[in-house]
């Protein structure tokens, strides 16, 4: 049975990688679900394994998740879900971010 990923695409998720991603997860066998801020925030991580947070940009990630869909994206982790946040989506998981 296929690995369901959470792909989020919503404000801030490049549309270029978001379908890139999509199309290389569908390779490898993996049912893709395209989810938005409100899905997050409705608790539809709870039947994911893994969660792609694509590149774009951090900003609207955080003003659209908030901080309910940061600990709902925690949570899902700290109960043995995977996260995985390419550029933008890193960023948004880093705890603490320096640049020179």
């Amino acid at each position: 049975m296929p690995t369901p990923v959470h792909l989020y695409d919503d404000e801030g998720a490049g549309p270029f990688v978001t379908g890139y991603f999509e199309r290389r997860l569908i390779e490898l066998g993996h049912e893709v679900r395209r989810i938005k801020a409100a899905d997050v925030l409705a608790g539809v991580l709870d039947d994911a394994e893994v969660m792609v947070l694509p590149g774009g940009a951090d900003r609207p990630y955080i003003r659209r998740l908030g901080d309910d869909g940061a600990a709902r994206i925690r949570d899902f982790v700290h109960s043995g879900g995977r996260f995985f946040g390419s550029c933008a989506g890193g960023y948004y998981a880093a705890r603490r971010i320096t640049f020179n």
